[in-house]
């Protein structure tokens, strides 16, 4: 698989004395997707980089386990996932219908034991499927 400099036919410019955060994410453009783990999927989600790329890869994990860690808690990819913007969501209505499917099968898991998570996936179902 390639990597999102490849897939993004962008290659950001080289940079020194940056902070941690700019710095990780400017080695993860260099990395081949298929090797990010939950913790560089999720810090890029949450930055908003390559998200046309990275959110369909977050989904086929999400699918698996809802619930996955990155360095944060339990569930901070799905969490990240959903901070991806309004503008992603609407313009990928495909991945608004995964990402629901997803959810529902998990959804008294969710609920029980996930009560903040369920919230915030509750506030984004609102705003994704607003007319």
């Amino acid at each position: 698989m390639q990597t999102l400099e490849q897939l993004e036919n962008e290659i950001w410019p080289t940079v020194f004395d940056v902070s941690f955060m700019i710095s990780t994410c400017h080695n993860l453009r260099k990395k081949p997707i298929h090797e990010f783990d939950v913790e560089d999927l999720r810090l890029m989600i949450s930055q908003k980089i390559g998200l046309t790329f990275l959110i369909p890869v977050a989904l086929q994990r999400l699918d698996k386990n809802l619930f996955l860690e990155g360095h944060f808690y339990p569930g901070d990819l799905f969490d990240a996932v959903l901070s991806a913007g309004l503008n992603y969501w609407f313009s990928h209505q495909e991945h608004v219908e995964w990402l629901t499917l997803i959810a529902d099968k998990n959804e008294p898991r969710l609920k029980k034991k996930y009560p903040r998570l369920f919230e915030s996936y509750q506030e984004w179902l609102q705003q994704v499927t607003a007319d």
